[in-house]
């Protein structure tokens, strides 16, 4: 039978235990509503003992999870190469041995401690995201009987925006130091503001040099757009074209994420940006845009942000700048 008691703020809690099972809470406002709910839940674990598929879950690791809605799920998300195959490894090799069943609050709180002492709190909110997105796969979807245990942990704030991007002379030097593979890909967002996953995705049919524009099919917020290019863009693209063999689907940068982001920070912290990321191309480009006189419906319709907040954040307008404008 279901335990129900009632709490302090007058509400009430339904405790559901069943041997071999984590212990089910909930709160309710109406004690029938936690009733109700507490006999389903003992409905639903008499169901899945009778079929044995539980005792499957009970054998999972945390690592066997991954694996699970990666095959299913994961591997069919735009962030899977560029972010989310990174992620699972950090939760694999922290946590990845871990039995489901063992999995626990305490557990996740000290891998976000340990997350938070190398990284950067918005780095270490969205680690965190993806092993609560694991979980609430096999929960919501796959009908595990697992705890909420992130409704237990507070995760990391986003962090504050990076408002640091190099100027024009510390970017030239920025892609000096950068290797031969991958300058371009970063020279590229520093003339379009395009993202890394947008530039490594680009094929030949997607670019235009007679008419200065390329496609993007694949974009964050969904929506496809054509922007213009400048003409160093322009010569970007056909060095790239030239050196690039395989047909029109053939991808122009055909080089890992990874390396990318890697090869940029070892060249920014080589000339002392150590506060830039590949991401910093993109403010850069923004920032770029309006001083040299772009409106702001201009500048968005070629960064694609359709909140203004959002490009506001992207934009770090030097006073000096301005100073000179006002005369």
């Amino acid at each position: 039978m279901p335990t129900l008691r009632k709490l302090s703020s007058g509400k009430h809690q339904a405790i559901v235990r069943k041997q071999g099972y984590p212990t089910q809470y909930k709160t309710f406002s109406k004690r029938k509503d936690a009733l109700l709910w507490a006999m389903n839940t003992e409905r639903r674990l008499d169901a899945i003992e009778l079929t044995g598929s539980y005792n499957d879950w009970m054998s999972l690791t945390v690592s066997d999870a991954i694996d699970l809605y990666t095959k299913e799920r994961g591997q069919f998300l735009k962030a899977y190469l560029d972010t989310d195959k990174y992620r699972a490894e950090k939760v694999r090799k922290a946590l990845g041995v871990v039995k489901l069943t063992a999995l626990s609050p305490p557990m996740i709180q000290a891998f976000k401690d340990k997350l938070l002492s190398v990284v950067s709190e918005g780095t270490a909110r969205a680690d965190l995201a993806y092993l609560q997105r694991v979980i609430n796969y096999l929960r919501k979807d796959k009908q595990m009987s697992l705890p909420d245990l992130f409704s237990h942990i507070r995760l990391p704030g986003n962090g504050k925006p990076r408002e640091a991007i190099p100027s024009l002379q510390q970017l030239g030097r920025l892609l000096e130091a950068m290797p031969s593979d991958t300058r371009p890909i970063a020279a590229l967002s520093a003339e379009t503001g395009m993202r890394r996953g947008e530039i490594l995705r680009l094929s030949v049919k997607d670019i235009n040099l007679s008419g200065r524009s390329l496609r993007i099919n694949e974009t964050k917020n969904g929506t496809p757009r054509v922007i213009p290019l400048s003409t160093k863009a322009c010569q970007i693209l056909a060095d790239a074209m030239t050196r690039c063999r395989g047909g029109v689907t053939a991808k122009l940068f055909p080089i890992s994420p990874y390396r990318v982001s890697r090869t940029f920070r070892e060249a920014a912290d080589s000339i002392g940006g150590y506060d830039w990321v590949f991401h910093s191309m993109r403010h850069y480009a923004c920032t770029r845009f309006f001083e040299i006189g772009l409106q702001a419906m201009e500048v968005a319709a070629i960064s694609g942000h359709k909140d203004m907040r959002m490009l506001q954040r992207y934009t770090h307008l030097s006073p000096s700048t301005l100073a000179m404008k006002l005369g």
